[in-house]
Formats: C-alpha cells, sequence, structure tokens
C-alpha cells in the first residue's frame, strides 16, 4: 500500500514534462486521507485545500516537481459507475467488504455473493461462471482502478472539450478547485 503510493509519486514527479503537474482522483476525501498519512509518515512537504472537511486539492512537493492532486468529484459530483455508464463504459462490480489485509494477495474461488453491494444474484451469477472459479484479488483491484482511472480520464477530457469549445480559457478549469469556484471566475 504505502510503497506503491511513494513509488509511484516520485515515478510522476521523475516522467512529468513540467516544473508542476494536476492529477485529478474521482473523491479525493477517500483516497486523500490515506495519501495524507503516508506522505507525514514519509516526511514529504505538502499543502492541503480543505473546507468543512473536504479534500479539495494536494499540493506535493517532491523531487524539485510540484504535484498537485485535485478532486475531480467536485466538478462533477456523481459516483464514476454512473459517468462510466452515460459514457458507454462498465466500470464493473468489485467485493468491497471481501477485501482487508490479510485478503491482499487472495487468489482462489470467486468472493460469495455477500461481499458484493449493489449487485443483484444474476449479475453474481454470470460473473461466476465467466470468472472459471478462479479469482485473483490483486488482479481485479488494479483492473477495477484502471477503470476508475478511465473514466476520469473521460471526464476531464470531456470537460475540458466542452469549456474550451465554449471559449473559455482551459486555464479557468486547470486553476479551480470545484465547479463552483470556476464557475465564480467566469463570471465575475
Amino acid at each position: 500500500g504505502e510503497d506503491v503510493i511513494i513509488k509511484s509519486l516520485i515515478k510522476i514527479s521523475e516522467i512529468a514534462h513540467n516544473d508542476s503537474c494536476i492529477l485529478y482522483i474521482h473523491n479525493l476525501n477517500f483516497d486523500g486521507t490515506l495519501i495524507l498519512c503516508i506522505l507525514n509518515k514519509e516526511k514529504i512537504k505538502y499543502e492541503i485545500f480543505v473546507r468543512k472537511i473536504n479534500i479539495y486539492k494536494i499540493t506535493i512537493y517532491l523531487n524539485g516537481k510540484t504535484i498537485i492532486l485535485k478532486c475531480s468529484y467536485k466538478f462533477l459530483p456523481v459516483k464514476l459507475e454512473k459517468i462510466g455508464q452515460d459514457l458507454g463504459f462498465e466500470k464493473g462490480v468489485f467485493p468491497y467488504s471481501f477485501m482487508n489485509k490479510s485478503r491482499l494477495f487472495y487468489k482462489g474461488n470467486l468472493p460469495l455473493f455477500r461481499f458484493y453491494e449493489n449487485l443483484d444474484v444474476k449479475e453474481y451469477e454470470k460473473i461466476k461462471k465467466n470468472c472459471d472459479d478462479f479469482f485473483d484479488l490483486e488482479k481485479e483491484t488494479i483492473a477495477y482502478c484502471h477503470r476508475d482511472v478511465e473514466i476520469v480520464v473521460m471526464i476531464i477530457k470531456r470537460l475540458t472539450s466542452f469549456i474550451s469549445g465554449i471559449g473559455i480559457k482551459s486555464n479557468v478549469f486547470s486553476t479551480s478547485v470545484s465547479a463552483p469556484a470556476m464557475a465564480r471566475k467566469i463570471f465575475m
């Protein structure tokens, strides 16, 4: 967990083309809490923009680069699953309540139906039929996260395309932390 996040931040700082880069995370409140704990533990310098317990932005200073994490949910407050459906992209299902520290590298039978939230029995049976009765939790977690990233990329591309399409400078989006903040810049 922690090692992956630190390695990822270091890799981002190495491949960033500019001195700073912006990354969008849908629901930064969830991932941001974990990231902040790791940044504190590793004594990595950062700044955080929070309002009423909501994390809008985390600015990380690492290897002479600035990595800015922003919450895409603050621009489009809709679940990724719904956005994916609207864009014709299937987010997929995941056994959230099956996850725990002792099962991180679980390989074996498909987790039982009770571990899947918002899934009906017919959908579960279809998944069970297609998984050849072998389930690799690490592989499934990575695939699920990739689908999340793909949906967030689609959101950002569509938002920036829409904004530039109506004649608004792209920096209005990149310098804002939420849809209301962006609207304020446009109309003030």
